[in-house]
């Protein structure tokens, strides 16, 4: 039986699938991470524009860690202009990573 090392959360702010090579970068990571034992937890936020499917086959990555779509309030496509609609965006992702993570992960 594999041994836990730690519990590692990882935060992004980032859409899961993603073209951009910092989400190859952050699923090849979680992946060595899991590899050596770690418990991983990607937490993303969940997005109305298209995913692109299965994360893990579009990385071509282990499935041994966890991703966690949490909700966040995403206007771009509903015309918003688009810095205004980052900054919501960003904001309400932060305020429910903050909720999911220390709801879930608070210490018993």
């Amino acid at each position: 039986m594999e041994r836990k090392l730690s519990k590692i959360v990882y935060v992004t702010n980032t859409r899961l699938p993603t073209e951009k090579a910092h989400g190859l970068a952050m699923m090849k990571l979680c992946e060595a991470f899991a590899n050596v034992g770690h418990e991983v937890d990607v937490i993303a936020p969940y997005m109305w524009r298209k995913s692109g499917g299965d994360v893990f086959k579009y990385y071509g990555a282990k499935k041994n860690f966890k991703i966690s779509k949490i909700p966040t309030i995403d206007l771009m496509p509903l015309g918003v202009p688009e810095k205004l609609a980052f900054l919501i965006q960003i904001f309400s992702f932060s305020i429910s990573a903050l909720f999911y993570v220390l709801f879930k992960y608070k210490r018993s």
